[in-house]
């Protein structure tokens, strides 16, 4: 069965997979998979080929509200930070 990518994903694990046990320079292996420089970087970095870049993270809510800012609401919110 095929892998399913998600709609910005540009690379599958194999060639992930590929590019973190390759020796060719960063440039090459972007010409030859067809990708920047950059992904390749990021790809060659990482220890997993796992792609994550679509999950969603809600950087500082509290589990019980979902806000950072705990049952405030956004108004009251926004008034107590001066804004």
């Amino acid at each position: 069965m095929g892998q399913v990518l998600h709609g910005s994903a540009r690379t599958t694990a194999a060639v992930r997979r590929a590019i973190q046990d390759s020796q060719a320079s960063l440039s090459k292996l972007a010409s030859h998979y067809g990708i920047n420089a950059k992904t390749v970087a990021k790809w060659r970095k990482r220890n997993s080929v796992e792609d994550h870049g679509s999950e969603f993270i809600a950087y500082g809510s509290t589990p019980s509200t979902g806000s950072p800012f705990g049952s405030r609401s956004g108004h009251s919110a926004r008034r107590k930070l001066g804004t």
